[in-house]
């Protein structure tokens, strides 16, 4: 059976926008707290589709919110509205919905992309094609892209970009295949990233970890970790519309 608790959730920026789901029941599976552990819980949603992070940043005891890069919010209990008091991290509860149930998300390569004058071999790492100009509104700096060869339907890479020009930079995480080819098929992956530096006790590293719709990401401490202000959640709907991530900090 999963662990359930009630909380008053505080969604400010969710669909549809700024509302307040009161007396809800937040169904947190595989997470062992016990009731005396869980003294607070904090839940934002990201959902604006931007080129600019998302954040969740400690400050002293203090939890500040920035959207799409903008200014820090932060974040306040929600029946109280005072400013929460947080000073210890038990664990983290991060999943990807789609924003609104009747609209599918989409990438901003509506289109697929033909790079098809580099040679390169299938593998991690940094890769460079050369693609088409006047791409930037479509090919957005950190978005999570798959590359695939023509005419394959088993090999691809897969990773995020940056784009200047004419010249597309993938930096390559996951892939299939080892094979050369010179043709290749570029799209946008329709999905959200989230990389902690310590933020709810656990560090991804500096690759975003990629979270497709209905995934999720969980995880409980044994113990409780003292919250600091190095502590940064940072997540990313770079080149993805329509998905909403949902972040429910547990801690006290």
């Amino acid at each position: 059976m999963p662990n359930t608790f009630a909380l008053t959730l505080k969604a400010q920026n969710s669909y549809p926008g700024n509302s307040v789901i009161t007396s809800a029941t937040q169904q947190v599976p595989d997470l062992i707290v016990r009731e005396e552990d869980l003294i607070s819980g904090v839940f934002e949603v990201f959902g604006v589709p931007g080129t600019g992070a998302n954040t969740l940043t400690p400050s002293g005891t203090t939890i500040n919110s920035v959207i799409n890069g903008g200014s820090a919010v932060a974040l306040t209990n929600p029946i109280t509205n005072a400013t929460l008091v947080f000073t210890n991290f038990r664990g983290l509860y991060v999943t990807v919905t789609r924003r609104d149930p009747a609209v599918a998300p989409t990438s901003t390569i509506l289109t697929p992309i033909a790079a098809t004058t580099t040679s390169s071999a299938i593998g991690a790492g940094t890769k460079t094609f050369t693609v088409a100009s006047g791409l930037s509104a479509s090919l957005v700096d950190g978005m999570r892209v798959r590359v695939v060869p023509t005419g394959s339907t088993t090999e691809y890479m897969e990773g995020t970009v940056s784009y200047a020009t004419t010249v597309l930079t993938v930096v390559v995480d996951r892939f299939a295949g080892s094979a050369s080819y010179t043709a290749w098929t570029v799209t946008g992956v329709i999905c959200a990233q989230v990389k902690s530096a310590g933020y709810g006790g656990i560090d991804t590293g500096t690759v975003p970890l990629p979270i497709r719709e209905n995934g999720a990401l969980i995880y409980n401490s044994a113990v409780a970790v003292k919250v600091a202000n190095s502590n940064v959640l940072t997540s990313y709907l770079n080149g993805t519309n329509g998905l909403n991530i949902n972040i429910l900090t547990l801690g006290s």
